[in-house]
């Protein structure tokens, strides 16, 4: 009688671990869930930052060229001046003539074969770049060049949830964008509408 008390006993025991041993294993099953979702956000919010990276190293990239040359071309034409500054001071006043009437000449033959080319050539397309930005710091976002960075950061707001983001991202994109991204960005931003 005893033995068959304590066997009911251990089976009632092993009942009871077991029992905790699946709410355990539930617990951390749910754990491994929630874990695997904040990776994921980590993720995703990495991929935003790596584009965001992206753009500031194309921006800076474009704006130290655009230093670069412009320092070169001012260095290059003061030494130019300097040269021929120094060269006229030790000359005689009918090489100023000469010199001068050769530069005139120059300068008109220079001037007609500009204005004849113009005119035979289309004029320059501006991009679509405010007039407030032109004189101001190089913006890469704004450019048809980042609409692929766009893209990117649109598909990263989507994943992450951030639809508002995602569809002010895509209609940049529709302002900018060649007929193929526009209706590229179309199609998101239906699919958007369609999930919400």
């Amino acid at each position: 009688m005893q033995l068959q008390q304590l066997v009911i006993q251990i089976n009632k025991t092993v009942t009871e671990l077991q029992q905790q041993i699946n709410t355990n294993i539930a617990g951390l099953k749910q754990d491994n869930y929630t874990l695997a979702e904040r990776v994921q956000n980590l993720e995703m919010v990495a991929r935003l930052l790596n584009v965001e990276i992206q753009s500031l190293k194309r921006t800076q990239t474009a704006h130290n060229s655009k230093q670069v040359q412009q320092n070169s071309a001012i260095t290059f034409f003061k030494d130019k001046y300097q040269q021929i500054y120094t060269f006229f001071v030790n000359q005689s006043d009918l090489f100023w003539i000469v010199l001068f009437s050769l530069l005139f000449l120059i300068l008109l033959l220079v001037g007609l074969f500009t204005r004849h080319r113009s005119k035979d050539s289309p004029p320059p397309q501006k991009d679509n770049v405010p007039q407030d930005q032109e004189e101001g710091e190089y913006d890469f976002m704004n450019t048809k060049d980042a609409i692929p960075a766009k893209f990117d950061l649109a598909d990263a707001y989507i994943q992450m949830g951030n639809i508002k983001e995602a569809e002010h991202v895509l209609k940049d994109i529709l302002k900018i964008g060649t007929d193929e991204e526009k209706k590229k960005a179309q199609v998101l931003l239906e699919k958007i509408k369609q999930k919400t």
